[in-house]
């Protein structure tokens, strides 16, 4: 005996909006990957962006967003909970103006 398991709610929203997947087109859209610990906020922003020419990965578990991102291989992540933006690891260009910009509002 087996028993079928849902899906996570990350693997059910990228399903939904990888259009790849459903041949729509011949690559894959830039992903995102958003994180928040309200199923209400997250349930919100796929509302808005599910049809925008973008993979969307929802998770509401923080330990898991490093091991998604990477397992996706995602373009950028996002939260909408709220972070200390000082303790952020910044790990590229675009990162590094942002942690300037950050650092500037700050002073």
């Amino acid at each position: 005996m087996f028993r079928i398991e849902l899906p996570t709610l990350d693997q059910e929203s990228f399903t939904l909006t990888n259009r790849y997947l459903t041949g729509e087109c011949e690559t894959e859209d830039p992903k995102i990957l958003i994180f928040s610990k309200s199923a209400l906020k997250l349930d919100e922003y796929f509302q808005h962006l599910k049809n925008c020419e973008l993979i969307v990965i929802l998770t509401s578990i923080y330990d898991e967003v490093d091991e998604l991102a990477e397992s996706y291989m995602v373009d950028r992540c996002f939260t909408l909970d709220e972070v200390d933006h000082r303790t952020l690891v910044f790990v590229d260009s675009v990162d590094e103006l942002l942690k300037k910009a950050l650092e500037e509002i700050d002073e």
